[in-house]
């Protein structure tokens, strides 16, 4: 404590300093000192410059895994889709279920990895809004879903799948506030209940193989 106290005075004085030599460059014409400010104002231009920089590389880096993830997540989310039209074969299965729960922390990930306010391109703002609404929208959806009649071993997965999806809605629910996509009246409003997962992505996983073989178990007990 004492030594981080001491590199603060040290870091306060070297700033006085510099605003005394500023202060004594306007009220005077000394060459010498006209020219330590010029040094000076320099080198705070390419400080600003490099922070700049560095503050860039941070969001452009940001910006590859936003990319990367949404790329990924719509690879798994077409998948998703493609055993949803094969309405023959439809069927709720391990497989079905893994690729929701990894869908699911493909989104939480590139709402995370999304910290910075979006201040300028309105269209990019805009195409964030409609990502947040449509998976709102779908988690309406899904809650509506669990609350129809259904089997046991269907209300098994769909725990499952709104555990799974809690952990992206809150983390894009979250990724809203920061960058000013939505206010807390806003969040308040859409009544979405509680969104914090009781479940781990470890023990969803879990849970749908158990879920699984607690099916068939179940149909062999009755052949």
């Amino acid at each position: 404590m004492t030594k981080a106290f001491t590199v603060f005075k040290d870091k306060l004085l070297e700033i006085q300093t510099q605003t005394e030599l500023l202060e004594k460059c306007l009220n005077q014409t000394d060459n010498k000192e006209v020219e330590k400010a010029a040094i000076l104002e320099e080198s705070n231009i390419k400080e600003s410059l490099k922070q700049r920089k560095h503050h860039l590389d941070v969001r452009l880096k940001e910006l590859d895994i936003i990319q990367a993830k949404l790329k990924e997540g719509s690879l798994v989310l077409n998948k998703i889709k493609i055993k949803l039209e094969d309405k023959q074969n439809f069927d709720f299965n391990q497989d079905m279920i893994l690729h929701w729960i990894n869908f699911s922390f493909i989104v939480k990930e590139i709402a995370e990895n999304n910290l910075h306010p979006i201040k300028l391109h309105d269209n990019y703002k805009k195409g964030w809004k409609e990502f947040i609404d449509i998976h709102i929208s779908l988690y309406n959806l899904i809650v509506k879903l669990d609350y129809e009649e259904t089997q046991s071993e269907d209300k098994d997965i769909k725990y499952v799948i709104k555990e799974a999806f809690k952990h992206a809605l809150k983390a894009l629910i979250d990724m809203g506030l920061r960058i000013s996509l939505l206010s807390n009246e806003e969040v308040e409003n859409l009544n979405l209940g509680d969104i914090d997962s009781k479940e781990s992505k470890n023990m969803l996983v879990f849970l749908s193989s158990v879920k699984q073989w607690d099916s068939v178990y179940k149909k062999l007990v009755e052949s």
